[in-house]
């Protein structure tokens, strides 16, 4: 059976597994998520939460290393590496699910208008995104966070509403495309609604972009969270990747206690890495030129 007589999915889905790298990258992914839905079950299974104190590392007076009733050790407040590392991927995950959600509404949304009407209403969208584009993101996230204090959903929100313009811009270029086709001539003929134009019989022929950029904003958000939690403009008591890393930025700390500080980096790394991996392996499968 030749490529000719297959789906379009089925296509994709064949395209994508060639890629080893993309879908080991990908079984990672989902066992990091398995992980992050089952963190309470986990932490109730150990009798462990993420603020807990082992009272005898303050006794000691340092922490516990990997291994016996701490499987990634302890930081020194006492509290379990393994645990705040798994709830750390929950609110990194949320975030980035929140804000990634948020931009491909947007981007669908003004995307399609742009593309879709053109003219005045093009330009004024255009013009708003190259506003949005300028703006130093970071710089306005930590000037909302000064005023309000630390928020993890402010972050979700803005993260979200500056996201959508690569979409957007995405979109736009293949409406223009598109609805110069045939297939919307017979839109015409029906008196289909411009809503239902857009959204049922545009949008959908630019899903491939969608997919992408939803993983590569997925990976963009994640860094944004951990960058911010590490500059402390997230609750420092949130059991976050960068306020992990945030406590262990001492040099003596950083010299003797490697896993406090290597635990949420390598975290990071991999998870950032794996959503990259995957952007990239799906931009292969999903483009029919590539060999």
């Amino acid at each position: 059976m030749d490529n000719r007589s297959k789906s379009p999915l089925a296509i994709m889905l064949k395209r994508f597994k060639r890629d080893r790298i993309a879908l080991a990258a990908l079984i990672l992914l989902g066992c990091i998520a398995l992980l992050a839905l089952l963190t309470p079950l986990i932490s109730k299974g150990l009798g462990i939460g993420p603020d807990d104190i082992d009272m005898d590392v303050l006794i000691n007076g340092s922490p516990f290393s990997p291994g016996g009733n701490h499987i990634l050790g302890t930081d020194e407040s006492g509290r379990d590496i393994f645990i705040r590392l798994l709830y750390g991927s929950r609110i990194s995950l949320t975030i980035g699910l929140v804000a990634v959600s948020i931009s491909t509404t947007l981007g669908i949304i003004m995307g399609g208008a742009a593309g879709y009407y053109g003219g005045a209403i093009d330009n004024a969208i255009m013009r708003i995104i190259e506003v949005i584009n300028v703006l130093p993101v970071m710089v306005l996230l930590i000037t909302l966070i000064a005023i309000t204090g630390p928020n993890i959903y402010m972050i979700m929100m803005v993260l979200g509403i500056v996201g959508w313009t690569g979409i957007a811009r995405q979109i736009r270029g293949q409406l223009l495309t598109l609805r110069e086709q045939e297939f919307m001539l017979a839109t015409k003929a029906l008196g289909l609604s411009d809503a239902r134009k857009i959204f049922v019989h545009l949008v959908p022929n630019t899903i491939s972009y969608l997919i992408i950029s939803i993983t590569l904003g997925m990976a963009g958000a994640i860094l944004s969270e951990s960058m911010l939690s590490f500059l402390g403009l997230v609750s420092p008591t949130a059991a976050t990747w960068g306020n992990m890393i945030n406590g262990a930025r001492s040099i003596y700390t950083i010299q003797n206690y490697w896993w406090i500080w290597m635990t949420p980096g390598v975290a990071i790394f991999i998870t950032v890495m794996c959503f990259n991996l995957v952007g990239a392996g799906l931009r292969y499968a999903l483009d029919p030129k590539s060999k």
